[in-house]
């Protein structure tokens, strides 16, 4: 996984595509943290949340 990771990060700074990644991006992770947030915010409100895309 580091491999992979690491690997990509020297394929972009040599400007080469990177076509699909093995791994999660920092966009996957936000994508996750506000879905996170919306089911906590529903579990508090006790109401259904929508998540902004």
């Amino acid at each position: 996984m580091f491999r992979d990771f690491y690997g990509a990060i020297i394929r972009k700074q040599c400007g080469e595509a990177l076509g699909e990644l093995p791994f999660a991006t920092i966009a996957d992770g936000h994508h996750t943290m506000r879905i996170v947030d919306a089911i906590l915010e529903s579990h508090r409100t006790k109401q259904w949340v929508r998540v902004a895309e």
